[in-house]
């Protein structure tokens, strides 16, 4: 295992944990086991009617989207590798009555490929997903490998050209190259995770890589596979920036009104080459 990998995987064992803990329920678990879909409304729309699917989620950390696929779909593999997370994973299949129709397969999504079928349906990703990943090509092969003639690829994410700017002094400010060497990862200290918790991480320390979108699209080509589509929106899960304001309609972090428009995500749909 890299140094890299070992550096992350430490520190989302214990994110898992501390997400799974979280006094207010960011993730919405209670919600989930009440019998609601965890995926976000662009998600839940963008997928679409899932019966008789079978479908390969990667990156799954704690289930949640994973299991509110398994409700409609066939059938579903999660890949994650971090042990914490995928205990937290099945607990969850277990308390909703979904493991008979979950894998779970602990590896990181570089290395999966050996351990996974070539029939899946689709394959999904979404939201933090890559740039803990060097190799956004060996990332698409992964996908485009396990994918059926035909099969297809959905994927949504926070925009890299925006999230190469910090929040300074009132204002996005350019701090990170648009494009981070593959041998000289950005190194991140973090005491809270994203969720918003007063739980302060003992495990402070992540790698990460920023890459443009350009990167991506190239990457699905070389791996045999068709875009269908691409779209850029102006919200994405989670408080990117301290002035990003949250919908209580959909959940959704958005800048505030008064700020020039920004695309913060992108997503798009790729289609494997009959």
């Amino acid at each position: 295992m890299s140094n890299h990998l070992k550096i992350n995987k430490i520190n989302w064992d214990e994110r898992a944990d501390i997400h799974m803990s979280d006094p207010d329920d960011w993730y919405g678990v209670k919600e989930f086991l009440a019998g609601s879909n965890a995926l976000n409304p662009i998600e839940k729309q963008a997928l679409g009617d899932l019966a008789g699917l079978k479908v390969l989620h990667l990156q799954c950390h704690i289930g949640l989207d994973t299991l509110s696929i398994a409700r409609d779909a066939q059938k579903v593999v999660g890949v994650d590798f971090s042990s914490n997370a995928l205990a937290h994973a099945r607990d969850l299949a277990e308390r909703s009555g979904l493991s008979h129709k979950v894998t779970w397969i602990e590896s990181d999504a570089l290395s999966v490929t050996p351990l996974l079928d070539s029939d899946f349906d689709l394959a999904f990703a979404s939201w933090g997903a890559t740039c803990w990943l060097p190799d956004i090509f060996k990332w698409a092969n992964v996908m485009a490998s396990a994918l059926k003639p035909g099969g297809r690829l959905y994927y949504i994410d926070a925009h890299p050209g925006t999230f190469t700017l910090e929040y300074k002094d009132g204002k996005l400010t350019p701090t990170y190259d648009y494009r981070t060497p593959r041998n000289k990862p950005l190194r991140f200290h973090s005491e809270f995770s994203y969720n918003e918790s007063n739980t302060r991480a003992r495990q402070t320390l992540s790698v990460e890589w920023m890459r443009p979108i350009s990167d991506y699209l190239s990457a699905i080509r070389q791996a045999g596979l068709d875009l269908e589509d691409f779209q850029e929106h102006e919200f994405i899960p989670w408080r990117g920036f301290p002035i990003m304001e949250r919908s209580s309609e959909d959940r959704q972090y958005r800048l505030p009104p008064e700020h020039p428009r920004t695309p913060l995500a992108f997503s798009f749909w790729a289609r494997k080459i009959d």
